[in-house]
């Protein structure tokens, strides 16, 4: 045996056996759990109405999405009453099988990228045992596991195709991946600019990564848009999260442990303040993208869920996993403590609101009644925010300095011709009033956060 055929037996080996634990782990609390509790009951009901062939969208704040995955509720129902199995395990699934497709891309490309083995398999690990992941596929089981994997796979192709021959294909499986990812959630659509600025190298391959990118969600929404156009707009637009994470959330949790009563729904201005305070920075952010780096690709897609889970009020349980596959990719290290911050937060959050999520039938041993769990919810969040900022600042600071002392050209050829803009002191200044600006709508969101701590805090 060759010691490239040894390489490669090895590789094969350790790949099922990351492959098998990711599931095994995560497959053992789903069948266990057997309860049917928060989304799962919200795809029972999409499930219904899809197989009675009833407009989805007519049932409000069910639904907020375009209609490319209300099929898979429906379908899993179906295995579920042929099998005999509980509904909340066959709909885990799918997520749980995403989850070891993550750990195994996660290991390849650490290997392509020449990664020592035990380095590799230790950063595979890391997303296999994940316990932010875990909690979301195998406990609280919404398919928004799926999607990061989706986002993950179109870099990986980015990635993959930089180097290769069969680089168009590869651009068009990445638009493609990227377009199924935004066709299951709206959230990858923040990512289509990053793809743009440091992947997309002419205007013709930029075209073409918006158009497939486009395709999925697109010709899914066709018949809605002429059908049931108010209903689809309605719900799809209109929904913007719940405060259950972030600094918003803060707010609840004091009102609880400053006067022992619970806050239900948050001011919707404030909430509407939020979402501009975020796409406000992210814009900002992607306004200095010309100056990153093309290696900086990987750590530009952390940006846009980073921001939103530090400066938005709708953050809810599942999108805290949005970011880590992309981090423990990368081997960043503030992947842990930020792994520690969101496990504590999402333990404190399910206890407290949903702890059916935790135990299933059995009582919980942790109350949302007991003061500590609110200060770790509270604490946990805190923490959040704040690593969730840092994480940008260094990202985004990295880049700025490396090159302010290169001087570096754009990083890929169609920006090229546009770098007397983004290089010259004007655009300096421009971009100095927008953050200005930014800055305005943060004491907004401030000063009616302040406003809604006077009324609900006693």
């Amino acid at each position: 045996m060759t010691s490239e055929e040894q390489i490669f037996r090895r590789r094969l080996w350790a790949g099922s056996g990351l492959f098998l634990l990711t599931l095994g782990i995560r497959l053992l609390p789903a069948w266990l759990l057997k309860h049917e509790v928060a989304d799962m009951q919200t795809y029972r009901t999409v499930a219904n109405a899809v197989g009675h062939g009833d407009n989805v969208y007519a049932f409000p704040i069910t639904f907020p999405y375009v209609p490319y995955s209300q099929f898979i509720p429906a379908w899993l129902l179906a295995v579920a009453e042929r099998t005999g199995w509980s509904f909340d395990f066959v709909m885990k699934i799918p997520m749980i099988l995403t989850d070891a497709c993550t750990t195994l891309l996660i290991f390849g490309y650490l290997q392509w990228r020449a990664l020592p083995f035990r380095l590799s398999v230790g950063w595979a690990l890391a997303w296999a045992l994940n316990p932010v992941s875990i909690l979301i596929s195998a406990f609280h089981g919404n398919l928004m596991s799926i999607v990061p994997f989706l986002a993950l796979a179109a870099y990986v192709s980015a990635e993959v195709g930089e180097t290769s021959r069969n680089r168009d294909l590869l651009l068009l499986v990445s638009g493609l991946l990227l377009g199924l990812a935004i066709a299951m959630r709206t959230y990858p659509v923040l990512l289509v600019p990053v793809f743009l600025l440091l992947f997309c190298r002419t205007v013709s391959e930029t075209a073409a990564f918006i158009f497939v990118a486009a395709v999925p969600a697109g010709l899914s929404s066709l018949p809605y848009l002429f059908l049931a156009r108010e209903t689809f707009l309605r719900e799809v637009l209109g929904y913007g999260g719940l405060t259950d994470f972030g600094w918003v959330s803060v707010l609840r949790a004091m009102a609880f442990i400053a006067g022992g009563h619970r806050v239900l729904s948050v001011d919707p201005v404030l909430l509407s303040r939020t979402k501009e305070l975020f796409l406000g920075a992210y814009l900002l952010v992607c306004l200095t993208m010309p100056f990153f780096s093309r290696s900086a690709l990987g750590r530009a897609l952390m940006i846009a869920p980073l921001l939103f889970y530090a400066l938005y009020g709708g953050v809810s349980a599942q999108y805290l996993v949005w970011v880590l596959p992309f981090a423990v990719l990368l081997r960043q290290r503030l992947t842990f403590p930020f792994t520690g911050a969101a496990t504590a937060a999402l333990v404190a959050f399910y206890s407290i609101y949903h702890p059916g999520i935790l135990t299933g039938h059995s009582p919980s041993p942790i109350t949302g009644d007991e003061l500590w769990v609110w200060v770790m919810y509270v604490a946990a969040n805190v923490l959040l925010v704040f690593l969730s900022l840092t994480w940008v600042m260094l990202i985004v600071g990295a880049e700025l300095r490396s090159y302010l002392q290169t001087r570096r050209q754009a990083p890929v050829p169609w920006l090229q011709g546009a770098q007397w803009l983004w290089s010259s002191r004007s655009y300096a200044v421009i971009l100095l009033l927008f953050f200005a600006g930014w800055l305005t709508i943060a004491y907004s969101a401030g000063h009616r956060a302040r406003e809604v701590a006077r009324v609900i805090l006693p």
